[in-house]
């Protein structure tokens, strides 16, 4: 299409009536780059004049409209996790009890730095008196006074506890736990249960670039319901580069891309795009408005084409060669580090 008739239809979709001369302004000040800026600037008149442009140079002083700070700025993106690292398998039996055990050890490292279970003790090597053990939760179940017993197991063994001040326990949880241990009937009676924490970041890091990063999620492309006008709006506001939108330099997207076909029963009634490609095309072609300079980091969702058994895979090739060079693709979940910062995206379901 014409470069002068994309703008002038851009304008008028925002009411904005225009001289000839003043399409030849925008051109030479970068065109669609700089539309957005005058878009902003002159939205409050109804026909934009060449007398009318606010302390602008004249049209023949050529200028390039300048683009915010963050483009100028090389991407430092590193994939930690990706598909190869989640070594997706086939769920058998094995597979399952490493995966249980895999995270028994790495709460369990967690919930061993704190002070009241520092030297904890395996279940299998435990004596009468005082003890401390982290376990996973199992059969749990509650007297009728309210009190708690629940079975706690390590990879060492298993012991039965019982708590009398009662307390909230999920089966496989991952707990520590501090009391008395009465060798005669095998059983813990808990004082204490605790659980893992999160760390305090005590250290304020910065790094040297003025970028930031957009996190949206669940655009649902394809589905009546798609909030159309919103996603414009936000498209816009992130072209536009002021404000909150001038330091943007990453968008992550996480998951439930597209809405899918057959995730529900009768799900086509509330479809706009019955085709899953078609919806994938449609996403591609509303990314392609984000400026180039932005990188866009996505994971799938149970919505999206990918098996809803986790860890997911990335999306399909043939999806994944409809969007643009800047676009990421991870797993659902992914670990990624930008600029140093380590982040965490994944897409739970309901």
């Amino acid at each position: 299409m014409d470069l002068r008739k994309e703008i002038i239809e851009e304008l008028l979709k925002h009411s904005i009536l225009v001289e000839p001369d003043v399409v030849d302004f925008i051109i030479e000040r970068g065109g669609k780059d700089y539309l957005p800026h005058f878009i902003e600037e002159y939205r409050p008149l109804e026909v934009v004049t060449l007398s009318s442009l606010k302390k602008e140079k004249k049209a023949s002083e050529k200028t390039v409209f300048s683009k915010p700070e963050p483009s100028e700025y090389e991407w430092d993106f590193k994939v930690l996790m990706g598909e190869a690292e989640l070594k997706i398998k086939e769920g058998g039996i094995e597979d399952f009890r490493s995966l249980f055990l895999d995270r028994y050890k790495r709460l369990a490292r967690i919930l061993g730095t704190q002070t009241q279970l520092r030297g904890y003790t395996e279940i299998s090597k435990l004596r009468g008196g005082e003890v401390k053990v982290i376990g996973m939760v199992d059969e749990i179940r509650i007297t009728s006074r309210g009190s708690l017993i629940f079975t706690l197991e390590d990879p060492s063994g298993r012991v039965e506890c019982y708590y009398p001040e009662g307390s909230f326990l999920l089966n496989d949880e991952v707990i520590g736990v501090v009391g008395n241990y009465s060798e005669n009937n095998d059983r813990i009676y808990v004082k204490d249960i605790l659980r893992p924490g999160v760390p305090i970041m005590k250290k304020n890091r910065k790094i040297a670039e003025n970028i930031s990063v957009a996190i949206i999620s669940d655009t649902h492309i394809g589905s009546k319901m798609f909030l159309e006008s919103r996603w414009k709006k936000f498209l816009e506001w992130l072209k536009r580069g002021k404000g909150d939108a001038a330091g943007i330099k990453y968008l992550l997207i996480g998951g439930d891309l597209v809405d899918g076909i057959g995730i529900y029963p009768n799900q086509e009634e509330e479809l706009e795009i019955l085709d899953i490609y078609n919806q994938y095309e449609k996403f591609a072609k509303y990314l392609e408005e984000v400026p180039d300079y932005i990188k866009i980091v996505m994971i799938p969702g149970n919505h999206d084409i990918v098996r809803n058994t986790e860890p997911q895979p990335v999306l399909p090739e043939e999806v994944r060669k409809m969007f643009n060079g800047n676009v990421e693709f991870l797993p659902n979940p992914g670990i990624f580090s930008i600029h140093g910062y380590k982040f965490l995206m994944y897409h739970g379901t309901s």
